[in-house]
């Protein structure tokens, strides 16, 4: 990749960011921040020192962020223990977040600029609305520091990862709900990144990298273990790639398809990399390094070259790209490369079997001073030496002979001779057949008498005998192939090897792809009675058994979805989004989601003032939806938390009434994660604390207020 741009700074980089519009954000370990426009000559929009970074904390990682457009910024403050979150665009103090018992390890902003969530040392992970400061949400405790937090894109998902080597993920719109991924990791999770298709990427300390499903909870794939510290992680192309820069200074690149290392060496920095920003609108990847520089890799510049070499015809330089950033094998001019070689290679065959060899070398000379085309060249023209002998052999229906060459060389099987012997095979073969299907007198004898010409040669024979003594096997496969019994037709060819060299093994082969390539031009129609048909079918083929059963699996789920959203059943529909995330990218639940995010946010400003009316009004209407009866239960209970904080800063010595409200609380929604971190948010700022024989040890629930009076406020 050329570099296209490179910035020097005052001090090292520690994060880079894609803030949007073709900006990033950067800080250094010296605290100062900024906003750089990398669609307008990288001019720097704005530049502030704010706080500052003890040095035993700068090689910390996740300790700040910034948000979507970098509005909004936190500094973790580590002498205070505090997180401060700033408007970073009006140079503004908003909110100060000391709900944590010790510090802060990890922070993150959501994409919509809704909400900051915060780890700490004491397990906990608080989120925190940005129009108001309040807590809006507290996730379910880890028993060690959480280390990293992320949302996924559409704000629905968070996922905590911890020194405890488990990541729990937790859909905020199902009151907190939680997926714990564990039995994996090594060390402390550091990373964690949402990608697409239900996937979460999660990354320890020792450089373990595991692949999940966070919807059920399974594990996808664990690479080998880097066995070093990564540094930074991005995904490029859409997530078919992931680079992880590790402390040993490489940029290990993996396949996100296949989940296999492609290099250990993408790209050369000769300075550590601290962060990445991919840039895909502009397609620039910007790289922060340990010498204070900001260096931005145009992403498309490989592709132009192999482009321009293709049309130049210079293939030495076009293969020599791609050797470099295998990245390219899955590009569009890759496969013209390939599709150019394999014109090639069809033309040169035809010259070599009219034993036409030095016009073949000239066809094949573009491609002779690429290692690795110059040796299969070589070979393929010193094959052809005995090729007339292979022809008159098969003129002379000396098919042994033909047979044994063809073995030895395998290009020969491209060649019209070839074919026609094999026309010739099936032929007889055909006529075999018929004899088995018809349980004539003496079949051993007349198969003998067809086959007459091809004794002799090994795959045959072998084929010939078992034909003999499996006549029974043959008729009973051919009848499941006319049945469209695909699945019972694998089963014979696992157990029968033989069958393979039937011409119905091959016509098998073709069904398959043509199935295939039917479900994939259905699928985007949602013409489900037809793709569950041409599924039905594809379903014997072991080749796609896993794909068909996530097809199969998102199609249920998508009939099921339209079904109750036509139905206006919103509790189906929502509980089945919860298991099939995919839909909530549908236009239909988009459409829905946005009524209840507008009056969510409505219901949160009154949250902040513990105003359980005004949150009532505004989502109340929402509690004939089964789904959405707890998280409108969870954020009352936010509410009545506001109430508890006010009550606690206004009457700190009246502890018995501060009790009273705590039992009040629990009465209703039990001894819950919220109530949970304010008594520990009141021994730590007020120095109250409770015996357990004080509290009422009532479980749990968010559905109890539904049956229930509620009253405006916790205390009177």
């Amino acid at each position: 990749m050329e570099i296209k741009h490179t910035i020097d700074l005052d001090a090292n980089v520690k994060m880079v960011k894609n803030i949007g519009d073709g900006k990033i954000f950067v800080s250094d370990i010296n605290n100062v921040f900024q906003i750089i426009d990398c669609a307008n000559d990288y001019k720097v929009l704005q530049k502030n020192k704010i706080g500052t970074l003890l040095k035993e904390h700068q090689d910390l990682s996740n300790l700040n962020d910034v948000s979507t457009g970098g509005q909004y910024l936190s500094i973790n403050d580590r002498t205070q223990k505090n997180v401060k979150v700033y408007n970073f665009l009006e140079k503004k103090a908003l909110f100060v977040i000391d709900w944590h018992l010790g510090q802060v390890e990890s922070v993150a902003f959501d994409f919509q600029n809704n909400y900051i969530a915060t780890g700490g040392q004491d397990g906990k992970t608080f989120i925190w609305s940005l129009k108001t400061g309040k807590l809006a949400y507290t996730l379910p405790r880890h028993p060690d520091f959480v280390t990293t937090v992320c949302f996924s894109k559409n704000g629905s998902w968070i996922a905590t990862g911890s020194y405890d080597k488990r990541i729990r993920v937790t859909n905020i719109n199902s009151a907190n709900k939680s997926v714990e991924l564990i039995g994996r990791h090594k060390g402390y999770v550091k990373f964690i990144y949402f990608i697409s298709k239900n996937r979460l990427v999660s990354v320890d300390h020792w450089g373990t990298i595991v692949v999940w499903n966070y919807v059920t909870g399974e594990f996808i794939k664990e690479f080998p273990s880097m066995d070093i510290e990564p540094m930074a992680l991005t995904f490029i192309y859409d997530f078919k790639f992931m680079i992880v820069a590790a402390r040993n200074k490489n940029a290990y690149l993996y396949d996100m398809h296949s989940y296999k290392l492609i290099t250990k060496n993408f790209f050369s920095v000769l300075e550590g990399i601290t962060d990445f920003a991919n840039l895909f609108h502009q397609n620039l990847l910007i790289i922060g390094t340990e010498n204070s520089q900001l260096i931005a890799f145009d992403m498309k510049s490989d592709e132009r070259d192999l482009k321009r070499y293709i049309a130049e015809e210079n293939y030495l330089e076009a293969y020599a790209v791609v050797n470099k950033n295998p990245t390219l094998y899955s590009s569009q001019e890759y496969l013209k490369l390939e599709s150019i070689w394999d014109d090639t290679c069809h033309k040169a065959y035809e010259l070599l079997h009219n034993l036409e060899t030095e016009q073949a070398k000239k066809i094949f000379a573009p491609f002779f001073k690429i290692p690795s085309k110059n040796s299969f060249i070589n070979s393929t023209i010193n094959d052809f030496k005995e090729f007339s002998n292979f022809v008159q052999y098969v003129n002379n229906r000396k098919f042994a002979l033909a047979y044994g060459l063809a073995s030895k060389y395998q290009v020969y099987k491209t060649s019209k001779e070839y074919k026609n012997m094999e026309a010739i095979w099936n032929t007889q073969m055909a006529k075999v057949k018929m004899v088995i299907s018809k349980d004539m007198a003496n079949p051993d004898e007349m198969i003998d008498k067809l086959l007459q010409e091809f004794k002799g040669i090994p795959a045959k024979s072998k084929f010939i005998g078992e034909m003999k003594e499996q006549k029974l096997i043959v008729k009973i496969f051919r009848d499941k192939l006319n049945k469209k019994d695909f699945s019972a037709c694998y089963q014979l060819i696992d157990k029968y090897h033989f069958l393979k060299e039937m011409e119905e093994y091959d016509k098998l082969s073709n069904i398959e792809r043509l199935l295939y390539k039917k479900t994939q031009e259905i699928l985007p129609t949602s013409n489900y009675t037809k793709l569950k048909i041409y599924l039905d079918q594809l379903s014997g083929f072991p080749n796609y058994k896993n794909e068909v059963t996530q097809m199969y699996h998102d199609m249920q789920y998508t009939m099921k979805f339209f079904t109750s959203y036509a139905q206006k059943d919103y509790d189906t529909m929502l509980k089945i989004v919860n298991e099939a995330p995919f839909l909530e990218d549908s236009a239909e639940f988009i459409k829905f989601n946005e009524q209840w995010k507008t009056q969510l946010n409505l219901a949160e400003l009154y949250v902040a003032k513990g105003n359980i009316k005004g949150i009532l009004a505004s989502i109340g209407k929402f509690k004939n939806i089964g789904a959405r009866v707890d998280k409108i239960g969870y954020v009352i209970s936010t509410a009545y938390i506001q109430q508890l904080s006010l009550i606690a800063k206004k009457y700190t010595e009246k502890r018995s009434l501060i009790l009273k409200c705590i039992n009040q609380y629990i009465n209703i929604f039990g001894v819950d994660d919220n109530i949970l971190a304010f008594l520990d948010y009141l021994k730590n700022v007020y120095a109250i604390e409770y015996t357990e024989t004080q509290l009422q040890t009532t479980l749990p629930s968010y559905s109890r207020w539904v049956k229930m009076e509620l009253p405006e406020k916790i205390f009177e």
